[in-house]
C-alpha cells in the first residue's frame, strides 16, 4: 500500500525497462551542482545498495568537480573533504530529486568517501547508474510490480 501521510504531492511513475528481474528505468537526466550533466542514462534501483555504482568515466567527471576530492587508486574510490556542499539531481519521469550534501558522502572515522563510487569493468554498460539508498533515503518510493512500474514521491 502507500501511507500519503509520508510524501507529498504525487508519486511520478517510471516504466520497468528490464525484463531480467531489475527494477530498471529511464534516467531521465542527472545533473551535478546545477552545471554538470548527463543524459541518456538508464537506472536500477537498487534498494539493497547504499551509494550510487556508475560507470568510471561518469563517476570520475562527477568526483573531479568537488574541490580537494582525490581518487584513491589501491581502493578504487573517491576521497572527498567532508564538509564538501556538492548536490546531485535526478530527474524520472520529469521530476528533478535532489540528493544533498550530507548524502553524497559516505563518513569514516577518519576520512570522508563519496557515495558515488566508480565501476571499472569493460561488461558493465557505460549509459547504466546503479541507485542506492544515498538517493531513496530521500524519497518516497513505490515498487508495482503487477504494472511493473517504480514511482517516486517528494
Amino acid at each position: 500500500g502507500v501511507d500519503k501521510s509520508k510524501f507529498i504531492g504525487e508519486i511520478t511513475f517510471n516504466p520497468v525497462i528490464n525484463t531480467d528481474g531489475f527494477w530498471q528505468i529511464n534516467l531521465d537526466s542527472a545533473i551535478f551542482d546545477g552545471n554538470l550533466s548527463f543524459s541518456g542514462k538508464t537506472a536500477i534501483i537498487d534498494t539493497g545498495s547504499t551509494p550510487l555504482f556508475i560507470p568510471k568515466d561518469d563517476a570520475a567527471a562527477i568526483n573531479n568537480q568537488i574541490p580537494g576530492s582525490v581518487f584513491d587508486q589501491e581502493h578504487q574510490l573517491y576521497i572527498v573533504p567532508c564538509d564538501s556542499t556538492s548536490t546531485l539531481s535526478l530527474k524520472f519521469g520529469g521530476v528533478d530529486y535532489t540528493i544533498p550534501s550530507d548524502d553524497l558522502i559516505l563518513k569514516s572515522s577518519s576520512i570522508c568517501i563519496s557515495a558515488i563510487i566508480p565501476i571499472d569493468d569493460v561488461s558493465f554498460p557505460i549509459n547504466l547508474w546503479v541507485v542506492g539508498q544515498t538517493f531513496l533515503k530521500n524519497v518516497y518510493s513505490v515498487y508495482d510490480v503487477k504494472n511493473r512500474q517504480v514511482g517516486f514521491a517528494h
